[in-house]
Parts: C-alpha cells; sequence; structure tokens
C-alpha cells in the first residue's frame, strides 16, 4: 500500500513538472530558467534585428526596389508585429535610433502633437508647435508634476484638514500626475525626433 502511494506521489510530481503551472513555479524560483528564457528572447530579438537591418540595407543598394508589401511583410516578421508601416521603420534606422520599435511606439502614441505623412515611398513627420515652445511646455509640465507629487505627500499628513474629502482630492491629483506623464512623454518624444524634424 505505501509503495503503491508512494508511486502515485511520483506520477504526480512527473506530471507536475510538466504541467503550465509547474512551469510558472519554476520561472517563479528559478533564475536560472529566467535567464534562459530572457537570454533566448534577447537573442530572437536579436536575430530579427539584424534582419531588418540587412533589408534596409539591400532596399538602399539594390536598383531593384520590393513593392511596399513585401517590406511590410519582412519588417513584420523581423519585429515580430504589424504595428509599424516598413517606411517609418526605415526612417528610424537612417536617425540611428538604438530602440527602433519602442521609438515607433512613442511617435505614433505623441499623436496629434507628431503627424505622419506617407506619400508613395517616402515619409515625413511633422509637428505643428515650435520646438522651443515645446522645450518650454514640457519644463513647465514637470514643474507641475513635482508640485502634485509634494502635495499628494502633504495630503499624507494633513489629511485632517480635509475631512471626507480626502480620497476624491488624491483621485484627482493621482489623474492630474498621470496626465502630465503622458503629455510629457509626448512631448519629450518630439525633442528625440528632432534631428528627423530638421532632416525631412
Amino acid at each position: 500500500m505505501i509503495e503503491m502511494q508512494s508511486a502515485i506521489v511520483q506520477i504526480l510530481i512527473a506530471l507536475f513538472g510538466f504541467s503550465l503551472f509547474g512551469t510558472g513555479l519554476k520561472y517563479i524560483f528559478s533564475p536560472h530558467y529566467r535567464f534562459q528564457l530572457n537570454k533566448k528572447k534577447f537573442e530572437e530579438k536579436q536575430i530579427g534585428i539584424e534582419n531588418l537591418h540587412e533589408i534596409y540595407q539591400s532596399q538602399i543598394d539594390s536598383e531593384k526596389k520590393l513593392p511596399p508589401f513585401v517590406l511590410d511583410a519582412q519588417v513584420n516578421a523581423c519585429l515580430g508585429t504589424d504595428k509599424y508601416d516598413h517606411r517609418l521603420i526605415f526612417l528610424l534606422i537612417k536617425g540611428n535610433f538604438a530602440d527602433i520599435e519602442q521609438a515607433a511606439k512613442s511617435i505614433l502614441d505623441a499623436w496629434p502633437l507628431l503627424d505622419i505623412t506617407y506619400q508613395e515611398n517616402n515619409i515625413k513627420i511633422t509637428q505643428p508647435f515650435e520646438l522651443k515652445n515645446i522645450k518650454n511646455t514640457r519644463n513647465n509640465i514637470l514643474y507641475i508634476y513635482l508640485l502634485l507629487s509634494i502635495f499628494l505627500i502633504s495630503l499624507i499628513w494633513t489629511y485632517k484638514w480635509y475631512g471626507s474629502y480626502i480620497i476624491a482630492i488624491s483621485i484627482c491629483t493621482i489623474l492630474l500626475m498621470i496626465a502630465c506623464i503622458r503629455i510629457g512623454s509626448r512631448l519629450t518624444t518630439i525633442l528625440s525626433v528632432d534631428r528627423i524634424l530638421h532632416k525631412e
């Protein structure tokens, strides 16, 4: 009877080891397993970026240009997503951005402060405001964010002054801080693509 229970336990342990839950536990408790997964992920990303650069170089060097639908399919395969037009990715490669996919995401998220116009095989990124105004606005938003942070921290010490309104005030303050972060990140994106805006 004891041997049978032991055998059942061994079988359950073996099955548990192959289960999704077992994989999750292995991910949580095994740093080596996490390292191997991350290494594999970054190796795949590296291969995709290298292939992307080869596609870009062959498109520049070759007289026979590939049609847009082929380029889009190749770029999608390299990045593992179909969110980005190949013209935007190629422009960012030309601008020598370190993280192409993140830069493309930031530019798309910056609309309407940044506008992308696709013209056949070309792309133009435009922005309606002067860069000086954008810098000043971003700095002002940073100051507002810092003031809101100080105010939110002070609510902890002075909550008795606000009574039952403390929760509503806290929520409004946090929402304003989130708005500052979102607008500030978009303005920062415009400044980061400044060299592209001047080239166009």
